[in-house]
Order: structure tokens, then C-alpha cells, then sequence
């Protein structure tokens, strides 16, 4: 994963090329420009942190 495909392509390569199993590739920026969402997971201590929104 990277923002761009690209870079996560040529991630991947590097990876496969070291013996690693790779599945695919992902760019942020490009899901992002083609309507898709993207959303950071918090851990339980920030979660628990956060004020609640009402």
C-alpha cells in the first residue's frame, strides 16, 4: 500500500523479488480520485480518549 499504486507496485516488485508473497497492490490517492473512502482505525486507548460526538 502507498498513496499512489505505482509506488506500491514497485514495493510489491521489490518484495517479490526478496522471496516475499505478495497479493497486490493498493494506491490511497488513486481509490481516493475514484469515489472510494477511506478511514483510519483508532486504537482502543485513543477511542476511549476521544470526546463523544453527539
Amino acid at each position: 500500500m502507498s498513496n499512489h499504486a505505482g509506488r506500491a507496485g514497485a514495493a510489491g516488485d521489490l518484495l517479490a523479488a526478496k522471496g516475499f508473497k505478495v497479493a497486490g497492490a493498493i494506491g490511497v490517492a488513486n481509490y481516493l480520485e475514484q469515489g472510494g473512502h477511506w478511514a483510519l482505525a483508532a486504537t482502543a486507548e485513543q477511542a476511549a480518549a476521544a470526546p463523544i460526538a453527539r
